[in-house]
């Protein structure tokens, strides 16, 4: 078993695929939720490379796991090609892990019928020495006694994992029962898993029903979203419908549907955030310990409601200064990022615009004022606060 410190994690989303006519999803290739904020992890077809900053050099720079890359390209390349899930790294053995998704079975086509549906997915937990620069030879590790550097195991999770403070894992199993000769009951649970991927069946897990349909259920857009992890409850969104799980009132499900909400980003403490698509505004869904209850919180939008076409699923963002980020299409232009901060005089929005003739399909990590996009030509960008410019600024890290 990895041994994981207690180290501060944040947490961020994958992006998924198309939902709503006024959403937009691209395919996953950053890892985008870690404890190491030096290094980002890009999968391009089968090869896995790592953009890391190099002390010594003081200067960024590609390692290739080409090892890990001929153990990708051994297996079949599954539709949407393969998902990097998070990376997580132990600082006191200096050993990360990096989760990635190879295969999704039983996941029928939008409005498709199957009885009864339980989809499936193969992750590989590829281990790894973290502050090695030569990855060609996985056996020539230097890992201690029980750990191997790949491991490939079953899971009943469709959508992508998320990790929790504690170093958890959890993701979404969905499943449908026909009740009657007419009738199909879809479920939902949360499942929630070790570092070493084994479930783990708790007292304070969740299960239940959030929509008595299966359209939500095959759509494919469903399958890279991820929960929302607080430190109160659980948050999912499905359709256009929102699912609340409580720690405090074990397996309780709180099914609503909320005006189209698209998606939710990722918690921090007792707050998670979501892009409601209809209005096109973010909305926060945080608990209060002075009212003992959730409430809302409207935090608006950056622009104008008709200057905005879409939103990118599963691009929301909070960085450890409670900064929110979201990616949005602008009409008849290209995607934008976002930034929502907490300024002299109250919350405002930033535009931070994109790279120059560049379109921008996702965000990794948010940390210290820096985040990574990758872009439709391939290119990883880096987005960071210049002091002696006393401005943000788009740095080029080009390919492999």
């Amino acid at each position: 078993m990895i041994r994981l410190t207690a180290l501060a994690l944040s947490l961020y989303f994958a992006v998924g695929a198309p939902a709503y006519a006024d959403t937009v999803n691209y395919e996953t290739r950053l890892a985008s939720q870690t404890n190491q904020f030096d290094r980002v992890f890009m999968i391009r077809n089968t090869d896995v490379w790592e953009r890391r900053w190099d002390p010594q050099a003081n200067e960024w720079i590609w390692i290739e796991h080409s090892d890990l890359s001929s153990e990708l390209s051994a297996r079949p390349n599954p539709a949407g090609g393969f998902v990097p899930g998070p990376m997580i790294c132990n600082s006191a053995e200096a050993l990360c892990r990096l989760y990635i998704r190879t295969r999704l079975d039983g996941l029928a086509g939008a409005g498709a019928v199957s009885d009864p549906v339980s989809p499936s997915s193969t992750w590989l937990m590829y281990t790894f020495e973290r502050d090695r620069v030569d990855y060609s030879d996985a056996s020539a590790f230097n890992l201690p006694a029980g750990y191997s550097p790949y491991i490939g195991l079953q899971t009943e999770c469709i959508s992508n994992l998320a990790v929790d403070e504690l170093f958890d894992l959890h993701c979404l199993r969905q499943w449908s029962l026909r009740a009657s000769s007419s009738t199909l009951n879809g479920h939902v649970e949360i499942q929630r898993y070790s570092v070493d991927l084994a479930f783990e069946d708790r007292s304070d897990s969740h299960s239940g029903a959030i929509r008595s349909n299966l359209d939500w259920i095959n759509a494919a857009e469903e399958i890279n979203r991820r929960p929302c992890i607080t430190n109160r409850g659980v948050f999912v969104v499905a359709g256009a419908g929102i699912m609340q799980t409580t720690w405090q009132n074990d397996k309780t499900i709180h099914s609503r549907s909320y005006h189209n909400y698209a998606d939710v980003g990722p918690g921090f403490e007792s707050n998670c955030q979501f892009w409601q698509s209809g209005k096109k505004r973010l909305r926060g869904r945080r608990f209060s310990q002075n009212k003992s209850r959730w409430l809302w919180d409207n935090n608006g939008r950056p622009t104008k409601k008709r200057n905005i076409d879409s939103e990118v699923i599963g691009s929301l963002r909070r960085s450890e200064s409670e900064r929110d980020y979201v990616l949005l299409q602008r009409k008849g232009g290209r995607v934008h990022v976002y930034e929502r901060f907490l300024a002299n005089n109250g919350w405002a929005w930033a535009d931070h615009g994109f790279p120059e003739a560049e379109d921008i399909r996702e965000i990794g990590w948010v940390q210290n004022g820096m985040y990574f996009v990758r872009t439709a030509s391939g290119n990883l960008y880096q987005k960071e606060w210049r002091g002696d410019l006393n401005r943000w600024a788009w740095v080029n890290h080009g390919t492999p």
